[in-house]
Formats: structure tokens, sequence, C-alpha cells
């Protein structure tokens, strides 16, 4: 409290107050990368590079955090947030309750763009010391996200990288700090992308590979001959990664749709269309015709990508359109709106192709579909279909329908059965996914399934 004191409390919520000329330098405090760390500021004579808090209410990123990145030589910041060290610092040299940071050009327009408390906050309630995860790099003019030419904050500058002294380890760290999974699909040596505008980076750097930025491998004392516009560096790295979450152990080839972008998991909300769906299911492994399902599976919305678009040529998620977002910097609440208003993408990888029809001793309808016999339920079956599958099945009469519950042991209900009118063979009929029209949810899964009694064999 002493700083308040020293300057008043008139003074500590006037913007542009005198302390702020006083401000020499601003700097990130370390926390494991150079990219990612605390605010930090000097105020001769009243604090030597001491934390500076930042009153966030609701919003935890705002585009001074992208101001200070750029400031330290990095990109923006990331939408990953850095790991959180509340209350483990000593009291704040500077508090800043808010910014009109449309007009700011770059952090030396806080003291007077900013409303600052120099000193402690008066108040805990809701503020957090500015703890910033920057981007380190990024991929430039390249045919999709995972490639480009290489620009990386180094050393308080972002730079391009003279190819002459980078490697494929150099270039595994570089898709591991854009959050990419390591192993490097291509290096371009001969300014691929272009030399870009910005200062190129000519001293060697060597990489054991396992780095978690270019700033932490061992760099050269002095410039390598011959570096110039001609051949600045363009990589290109593999995508992340997604899996399906199953609600059934018997069908991995269905489930709800996560993605892992840096060590972190991420869901995919809103809506997506049958070619997207397609693609996302060819990512996966899977070769077969994919739809989309909306699934509500009660969890928490933190990390999302909505409404991914894929055009059917991507290999990665990442390449098709769709930008990782961050709830919270939406506002809390607005986070907990879109947790109960966005479902989850959920993908049913599988053609469902109709290979079998029977009828089992007690005259439950049971259809083959991926060599498995599955029961039918009762949503959307109808007294037409039920003719036609006893005529395809070689009985005759008029069928009656009954349905009964599935218990634990009861085989297992995939979908509908829908055939057409007259129809003479299997080619006449479907299979409707029962979660093609359910919410994909366990409580929501289908357990009555149909009974047959078509009451005469033909003959």
């Amino acid at each position: 409290m002493h700083l308040l004191l020293r300057f008043g409390l008139a003074c500590a919520i006037i913007v542009g107050c005198s302390a702020g000329a006083n401000i020499t330098g601003y700097r990130l405090a370390p926390n494991g990368l150079p990219c990612d760390g605390l605010l930090e500021v000097n105020i001769p004579g009243s604090c030597d590079w001491g934390p500076v808090r930042y009153i966030s209410r609701y919003n935890w990123r705002d585009p001074l955090d992208d101001l200070i990145c750029q400031h330290f030589g990095y990109v923006n910041e990331s939408v990953v947030q850095p790991a959180a060290k509340q209350g483990s610092y000593p009291d704040a040299c500077m508090t800043i309750t808010r910014c009109s940071t449309d007009a700011m050009k770059t952090i030396h327009d806080i003291p007077d763009k900013c409303d600052i408390q120099y000193g402690p906050p008066r108040s805990d309630y809701d503020n957090l010391y500015k703890e910033i995860k920057c981007i380190p790099a990024q991929l430039l003019d390249g045919a999709t996200p995972l490639q480009g030419r290489v620009e990386a904050g180094l050393f308080g500058q972002l730079q391009s990288i003279c190819s002459l002294g980078f490697d494929a380890r150099a270039a595994n760290v570089t898709c591991a700090s854009l959050g990419y999974r390591r192993g490097v699909t291509q290096v371009w040596q001969n300014s691929h992308f272009g030399a870009g505008l910005k200062p190129i980076y000519k001293r060697n750097i060597t990489c054991s590979g396992d780095e978690l930025s270019l700033e932490l491998c061992n760099h050269s004392n002095t410039d390598i001959p011959g570096c110039d516009g001609s051949n600045v560096v363009g990589i290109e790295c593999k995508g992340d990664m997604i899996k399906l979450d199953p609600l059934f152990g018997s069908r991995p080839y269905e489930g709800i749709l996560e993605g892992f972008h840096d060590d972190f998991r991420y869901d995919v909300i809103g809506s997506v269309s049958n070619t997207t769906a397609k693609t996302l299911c060819a990512m996966l492994g899977h070769g077969f015709v994919g739809f989309a399902g909306l699934a509500i599976p009660s969890r928490n919305l933190h990390y999302y990508k909505m409404d991914v678009s894929c055009s059917g040529t991507e290999k990665s998620i990442n390449e098709c359109k769709g930008d990782l977002e961050y709830c919270v910097a939406q506002r809390y609440w607005h986070c907990m709106t879109m947790s109960n208003m966005h479902r989850h993408v959920a993908l049913f990888c599988s053609d469902y192709e109709l290979q079998g029809l029977r009828l089992n001793p007690d005259g439950v309808l049971l259809m083959t579909v991926n060599s498995k016999q599955w029961a039918v339920c009762e949503d959307h079956f109808t007294q037409q279909t039920a003719n036609e599958a006893c005529r395809i099945l070689d009985y005759t009469g008029h069928p009656s329908i009954t349905t009964h519950t599935a218990g634990a042991n009861d085989t297992e209900v995939l979908g509908s059965l829908i055939c057409q009118e007259n129809a003479t063979s299997l080619a006449d009929c479907h299979v409707k996914h029962q979660f093609s029209y359910r919410p994909y949810r366990v409580d929501n899964a289908c357990r009555n399934y149909v009974k047959l009694n078509c009451t005469h064999l033909f003959n």
C-alpha cells in the first residue's frame, strides 16, 4: 500500500497520473517459456520490476493482450490460457482497471489510455495478475494454415528465418510451438512462400527436437554467410488431432467429435454439412460415408471450434474453416449460455449398408449392418415397412407389430428400418440411424425394438 500513499488516492485512478511518466519498461517474467509469463513493469524509485494486475471481471482476454505480445516480438496472444499462479506473486506494482484499446498503438500508451491504480488494488474482487501466453511464431502465405513461411519471435523481434541454419528438428519445434504435432511433413529451403517483409534471422539454430520454442534451442553467435531473401525457410506441419468419444464400445466409428491442440482438448460445436462430416470421417481413418448429428453431452464448454466447414480435400481439421476459440473470452455468462444452446457434433462414420434381414425364433426383427446383427428401433417403423420386410423374408399375410423394451442382455438397437412401397429386396430398404433424429446421449438411446408376426411362410 506504500505506493498508493506515495502517489495519493486521488492520483491513483486518474488517467495519465504522473507515475506513468516514470515507467521505464515492461517485461514478461518467464513462466517456463520466453513467450509465456507475468507482465511486469519497472517504475524506478517506486517498484523495480513489479507485477501488473488487471481488473477483469468477465473478460480474460482483450486487444491489450495482443499488443503486449507484439511488444515483445511475438504474434498475438494465444487462445490457450497460461498456467495461472494467482496468489503466489508479491503485491502489484500497477493495477489496470480498464483501457481504451481502440486508441492504443503500443503498450507504451497504457499510462495515457488506461485507468491505472499504482500499487495493489484496493479490492481483490475478481482481478488477475496479467499473465500472458503469446503465440511465438506464424506460418504465412501457404495454401493451408499448416504451411507457410516461418516468422518467429526471436529475442524481442518477429523475424523470418534463413533456411541455411534450419533443419527438420528446428521445424518440429516450430510446429510444436504452434500447437501442432511434432513431425514436420516438408521443409522448403528456397523462399517457396516468399521472403516476406520481416528482417531475416541469420544465425544457425540447433535443436534437439524436444524443445517447446525456437528460443530455447541453441543459437550461433555469428551470422551464416549467404543468408538473404532467396533462402527464407518454409515448412508444413502435421495438423492437430481429432478422435471420436463413443457412447458404445461396439461402435468405434461413431461418437462425439473431440479435437486436441497444444496438449488440450476442445469441442466441435454447431452445425456441419454432409461434406464436412464425410471429410472428418476420412481424417479419422473411416472410409465410409459420414453424417453428423447434434449431441448434448452435458459437458462444460471451454475451448471450441464452431461451425467447422471442410471442402472434402483436407487432411486435418486445421485446414478446414473454423477458428479455435476460448469460451471465457466471450464473458462467462455467455459461455454458460453457449453450453446450453450449442450442441456438440456427433459423427457417424459408417455407410450403414443393410446386409441382411431376418426374424429370430422370438419374432425379433434383426438387420445385419457392418457384419453385426442389430434390433430395429420402433421409431419411424411403419406398417408399410412391416409388410415389405415380411415379403422380403418370403412371408405372406398381414404382419402384426409388437414392441418390447430392450434389457441389459438384449441385442443392441441400432436404428429404424425404412422400406419403399412394393419393395422386392434389401436394395429397396435402408437404415435410419437412431441418433440421426435423437440427441446423442445414453439416456436418449432407443430402447424399444420391433417384433413381427408375419403369420405365413411363403411356399
